[in-house]
């Protein structure tokens, strides 16, 4: 019984039942105003049975604010817009740092995709519907229902454009009405780039994996093979030695899994300024197995940012070029120089004829990922290639 196993007034285990979910490969559908239930529910979808997130799990919301927006759903059906909401919900139930919370945790994703046109506008739509009802000579803000003349005016008020939310401003609002990344992972933002480099997937590292176990027996045979991974921190915890060093534990997951590291004393010291949660770092090191707890885990031994990974590894860059590109908004994103970094090979082509550029020695790219997320932006994802170094 779905409704039973996530249940919205235990806070305390929702994120750990959310990943459960996830695990199983049950559905998990975001909150939203016009379907989610006080507590959690079970929705019939084209592809099956979905879990529903409920209004009551959403921070701010009390159960008796909750069973009156969707008593007042129930019997005076959908809302329509925000500002409906706002006025067909009493101003003592819901206040601005409540509409705050339902945006940021998506309650009105259907009715308004763009969560920061809502959120930036909430002080101009809170402004509309206190003068709406002051001509109406009414003494609050959102205690009466809109009648047929008022349904007409829920277009009065014109929102003003903003661009969406990045979304690492969408996950870090959406955790702040919720408690943790329900519609997506801060890793999303670079997955395509961390395929692109290689890395090992974090899902890899188990004691099943036969790659896994070659590297394992290797250290034991003292060769001490080196891993490189990389993912979002979730986690950090730390331990006093028996020889007055310290030690700390460190998690990170990527789209596949997560997996624990372990850094010891000077190393510690010497890259603790680069571990903050939800932030992305590489991991160098090597592979150890837990045999107490059965897991794989890496010794790491050098800590990087993606621009340091980048410039490592990226021997080359491959640009698909056709004649109508804009050379001159790529340049100052190519950066072109000769203080070292990757070659150019351009895949120039027109309605005539095609050919291959190779950009000289004092033409070098020094690859960052807001140039590369620039370059996807003009030429397109697909039509640019990375040259790795040969280990």
């Amino acid at each position: 019984d779905a409704t039973r196993l996530f249940s919205a007034d235990r806070q305390d285990n929702l994120a750990s039942f959310v990943q459960d979910a996830k695990r199983v490969k049950v559905t998990m559908l975001p909150p939203d105003l016009n379907h989610s239930e006080a507590d959690f529910n079970v929705e019939k979808t084209e592809d099956g049975l979905a879990v529903r997130y409920a209004l009551g799990a959403v921070k701010g919301l009390g159960q008796n604010v909750v069973d009156i927006m969707v008593a007042e759903r129930e019997q005076n059906g959908h809302f329509q817009s925000i500002i409906d909401f706002c006025r067909r919900v009493d101003k003592k139930v819901i206040n601005k740092r409540t509409l705050e919370n339902l945006i940021k945790a998506g309650c009105f994703d259907s009715l308004e995709a763009n969560r920061a046109k809502l959120f930036n506008n909430l002080g101009k739509i809170v402004d509309f519907i206190d003068q709406e009802r002051m001509n109406e000579n009414q003494g609050s803000l959102f205690d009466i229902f809109a009648g047929e003349e008022d349904q007409q005016a829920l277009h009065e008020v014109e929102l003003d454009d903003y661009p969406a939310f990045t979304l690492k401003e969408q996950l870090t609002l959406e955790k702040q009405a919720i408690g943790y990344y329900l519609t997506g992972s801060l890793f999303d933002e670079y997955q395509d780039i961390v395929k692109k480099l290689e890395v090992y997937p974090l899902a890899k590292f188990n004691t099943e994996d036969e790659d896994i176990q070659e590297i394992i027996n290797a250290k034991y045979a003292k060769l001490k093979p080196k891993v490189l991974i990389g993912g979002i921190i979730n986690y950090m915890g730390s331990r006093p030695t028996k020889k007055g060093g310290k030690i700390a534990f460190i998690r990170i997951e990527d789209a596949s899994g997560e997996l624990e590291f372990v850094v010891f004393n000077d190393d510690y010291e010497r890259f603790k300024h680069l571990f903050k949660i939800d932030e992305l770092i590489f991991v160098e090191g090597e592979v150890i197995y837990d045999s107490f707890r059965n897991e794989v885990k890496v010794n790491a031994n050098k800590i990087l940012l993606l621009d340091e990974v980048l410039n490592e590894k990226i021997s080359q860059l491959d640009l698909d070029l056709k004649s109508e590109a804009d050379w001159e908004k790529l340049k100052p994103i190519l950066n072109l120089n000769s203080d070292g970094g990757a070659s150019i090979r351009i895949n120039y082509s027109n309605l005539q004829a095609r050919c291959i550029l190779r950009l000289g020695e004092s033409a070098k790219f020094s690859p960052t990922f807001d140039a590369l997320e620039q370059l996807s932006a003009i030429v397109g994802k697909t039509h640019w290639r990375l040259g790795l170094n040969k280990v």
